[in-house]
């Protein structure tokens, strides 16, 4: 997603306004009485601005101070602002009394994503990340052909909400340079490989293209089998301490295949008893277990079967690969790389924190 896009995506959500019919008549009406409206809130901005860090006083709390970062404030206007759609929505499912506890803990989460905002807008401003008007007037016009609305309707909703286009600009302005900020310092270091999108994909869906579960890996294996013909206990007893004897010369370091070429008495002893790859479920129980607990070239345990006995080795072990179908691969990647985005944005917003002074006052 571009960037001018996600802004105007984040945009909408802040600014979500329904139903433009009106007229131009009606922007002038509106616009005057907004400017009176803006006169006064710019002089309670410099009134709270021009006062030092200093706990919660029954000033502020009239003035409606929800919280101070460095510098600035936060209005508890601007906190219903952000948080309408969802608190709308809490009073439209909850009776009065449970709506008002479940805003009151919304209104924290809500907070929390304003401090945020202005901690990186703050730090865009540090940076002097460069955005032009052009860009802005660019964004702008966008934003109305999204809405599919004229400036005038646009600018009488606006109204409404008590927001001048200066001020809506601002604010595109400072997304604007948030968005550059971020993509500088975070998204241009993302880096999803393809190993990570296969390993995504199997732990995700657990399937092939197919639809079949995945094979499992496969195993290059030795093996030497001394064969056990009737139920001689005493067959088997010279047997299995004949098998014991071989493996210990190769823990002393014999060759497991030459080994297996003069004992074994399975497939390929031409070989060194090398049988060839398996998957899991392919060997008889006892020897499934075995194998593909060992690591390459790790010797097994004598093992007992309806055959006889068997020493295993692995020679290799092959990862299993799932094919991605190609429909998936670029929401798969994409996926990631937000996971890793928002991983290191948060990494980023803790560092702001720790350097900041941040005061709640709610």
């Amino acid at each position: 997603m571009g960037l001018t896009l996600r802004v105007l995506l984040a945009l909408s959500l802040a600014f979500f306004i329904s139903g433009c019919g009106s007229k131009a008549k009606q922007a002038k009406e509106t616009q005057e009485k907004l400017a009176k409206w803006e006169a006064e809130h710019k002089a309670q901005m410099m009134k709270v601005e021009s006062a030092p860090p200093a706990p919660k006083s029954h000033g502020e709390i009239a003035e409606g101070v929800v919280a101070r970062v460095n510098n600035e404030v936060i209005f508890f206007s601007d906190l219903e602002l952000a948080g309408r759609e969802v608190f709308d929505q809490i009073r439209a499912q909850f009776p009065p009394e449970r709506a008002e506890a479940e805003i009151r803990e919304a209104r924290k989460k809500v907070l929390e994503r304003l401090i945020d905002k202005v901690l990186l807008e703050q730090e865009a401003e540090r940076l002097k990340v460069q955005v032009s008007e052009e860009e802005v007037e660019s964004t702008f016009e966008n934003l109305l052909r999204t809405r599919g609305v004229t400036k005038e309707q646009f600018y009488v909703e606006l109204a409404r909400q008590k927001v001048t286009p200066e001020k809506l600009k601002e604010k595109l302005k400072k997304e604007l340079m948030v968005a550059r900020m971020l993509e500088i310092l975070i998204r241009s270091h993302i880096h999803v490989t393809d190993k990570e999108c296969q390993e995504f994909y199997q732990r995700t869906y657990g399937i092939s293209s197919s639809g079949q579960a995945p094979p499992g890996d496969a195993i290059r294996l030795q093996q030497i089998i001394l064969l056990v013909k009737g139920d001689s206990e005493k067959e088997k007893a010279e047997k299995k301490k004949l098998m014991e004897e071989i493996r210990s010369r190769i823990l002393k370091g014999e060759d497991f295949g030459k080994l297996a070429r003069k004992y074994t008495q399975g497939p390929n002893p031409e070989g060194g008893g090398d049988c060839g790859l398996f998957r899991p479920g392919e060997l008889l129980p006892e020897l499934d277990r075995v194998a593909f607990s060992l690591k390459p070239g790790e010797v097994s345990q004598v093992i007992e079967t309806k055959l006889g006995f068997h020493l295993l080795r692995v020679m290799s072990k092959e990862e299993s690969t799932v094919t991605i179908p190609d429909s998936l691969k670029a929401q798969i990647r994409a996926q990631l790389e937000e996971r890793q985005f928002q991983e290191e944005l948060q990494k980023f917003l803790d560092n702001l924190k720790k350097n900041a002074f941040i005061e709640i006052k709610m």
